[in-house]
């Protein structure tokens, strides 16, 4: 493939089979692969320096993906409706990364949000099987929308001051003592 292909749209087709994201042209900036029949693994960590999107969303897409190598410019994922498993680690991703979509997959675990990037505004973790207690006490200033909803047993530590900008929508917590809220509009 050439090194000149900056966008390239593959998404809304029937494309079946699986896709090698480790062979993709050294220039892609823009990849769309969304609303398809692809299936198998994907490798993140092998994605070209200067990718800035990537759409996988509505796939067959399984197994785990490691979110720790990401390019450095790369701003907008999504990974939603897949059959991505295994647990995620949301500590070291690219810190100019915006938006995050997970939901709808059966990602499992716990869920560290103490360090995540400081621009990013758009966090779906929603329809997974994360577990335990979330921190909210250290979430980005411009985190617009942090959806958790739809997890099995997750609650929320909000004893800080959270962003006003935020709207945390609400999961069906089990613990007796922490809930998540709705921050008002300032």
């Amino acid at each position: 493939c050439s090194s000149d292909l900056h966008t390239l749209y593959l998404d809304n087709n029937a494309f079946s089979g699986t896709v090698d994201l480790t062979q993709l042209p050294s220039g892609l900036q823009q990849l769309y692969l969304d609303n398809n029949a692809f299936s198998g693994t994907v490798d993140l960590t092998r994605l070209p320096s200067g990718l800035q999107f990537l759409a996988l969303e509505n796939n067959a897409f399984s197994g785990t993906v490691d979110l720790t190598r990401l390019p450095s410019g790369l701003q907008d994922l999504y990974l939603s409706y897949n059959a991505f498993s295994g647990t995620v680690d949301l500590t070291r991703l690219p810190s100019g990364l915006q938006y995050l979509y997970l939901y709808n997959n059966s990602f499992s675990g716990t869920v560290d949000l103490t360090r995540l990037p400081s621009r990013l505004q758009y966090l779906y973790l929603y329809n997974n099987s994360f577990s335990g207690t979330v921190d909210l006490t250290q979430l980005p200033l411009g985190l617009g929308i942090l959806n958790l909803a739809l997890n099995s047993g997750i609650c929320g530590n909000t004893s800080s001051n959270l962003p006003c900008s935020l709207l945390i929508l609400p999961s069906q917590c089990r613990c007796t003592d922490q809930s998540f809220v709705v921050c008002p509009a300032c």
